[in-house]
């Protein structure tokens, strides 16, 4: 019984962990990534055992400082395709400053003769702000 277990067990164990290394490569330093992921041939020393641990054998005086070290990095790819931030300045420009300045105008004249038409123009502000929002 005991001789049978083992090849299921690691033919068990290689076909789990056959789904771990079929994905893209993650790139472990800005420099392989700012090249297109080429750190499988032109990785540094230290960090050679990343991307080609082949590379550690291979004699790269050029490189060798004598001493390295691969501290943990995070790497983050962002795009914009709905330029939502033109978006939120947008709406902040039409909508929330003028309300702002409607509040500030209100503010200002309390008790002035100006009071009702700061009144006004605050709500006629909430209200295009309310339907903006809705």
């Amino acid at each position: 019984m005991g001789r049978k277990v083992l090849p299921i067990a690691l033919a068990f164990s290689a076909v789990s962990s056959a789904p771990a290394f079929a994905g893209a490569p993650t790139f472990s330093d800005a420099r392989s990534l700012a090249m297109g992921g080429v750190g499988v041939t032109a990785a540094r020393p230290a960090a050679s055992g990343f991307f080609n641990p082949a590379l550690l054998a291979v004699k790269q005086p050029e490189k060798r400082n004598g001493f390295g070290m691969v501290l943990p990095s995070v790497n983050v790819i962002a795009n914009d395709e709905d330029e939502l931030r033109d978006v939120v300045d947008d709406f902040e420009d039409d909508f929330i400053t003028p309300f702002e300045t409607a509040i500030d105008t209100l503010e200002a004249n309390i008790g002035g003769a100006g009071q009702a038409a700061a009144q006004a123009d605050l709500a006629d502000k909430t209200q295009a702000l309310n339907n903006k929002l809705a």
